[in-house]
């Protein structure tokens, strides 16, 4: 007999899991920023009241962090589960190429890292009447900004070509 209200995970199947992960994502970005927003959002900041303190700012920080170290995490262990599932298997599955995908993707990403790292401007900034310095943050910065602008507009590149309709492949392949 099923007890009513107990979920076990292990039958769940893959859609299912990351759907409610997404699910528990959305409510709980919407809880902290609907929190950030609605309680002491207006409150002065004590050394210059021209600007303001909201309460849960560090809530808010906490969550981004949370969510970016999780994200690396999550994409280290897939990319080890990934590298011990090719080890010695097709790399080919189904008619897709999916081990030349992978090591191209990799490989996209860490060259444009590395390209939008070292173009990256190291030039000192003044904000909010700070001095920012540190040409390695500068940098970094920079790397990350450029890093994700380039790598949208790639995406937007392969969905249009994948959206075309020209026919990709070697013998064998149909248009559909």
């Amino acid at each position: 007999m099923k007890r009513a209200g107990k979920t076990n995970i292990g039958n769940m199947s893959a859609d299912r899991i990351a759907g409610r992960v997404f699910l528990l994502l959305i409510v709980a970005a919407a809880a902290v920023f609907g929190a950030f927003y609605l309680f002491g959002f207006s409150v002065p900041y004590e050394e210059n009241p021209n600007y303001n303190a909201p309460m849960f700012t560090d809530v808010l920080i906490g969550l981004a962090y949370t969510l970016v170290v999780l994200a690396v995490v999550l994409i280290g262990v897939s990319v080890v589960r990934d590298i011990k599932t090719r080890m010695g298997g097709d790399a080919v599955s189904n008619g897709i190429p999916s081990a030349r995908i992978m090591y191209s993707t990799a490989g996209t990403s860490a060259v444009v890292l590395l390209i939008t790292f070292l173009s990256g401007s190291s030039e000192p900034m003044e904000i909010n009447g700070r001095m920012y310095d540190s040409a390695v943050w500068l940098k970094l910065s920079d790397m990350f900004i450029n890093t994700s602008a380039v790598l949208m507009v790639i995406a937007v590149i392969c969905v249009v070509f994948g959206l075309s309709g020209i026919v990709r492949g070697g013998r064998g392949s149909k248009k559909c």
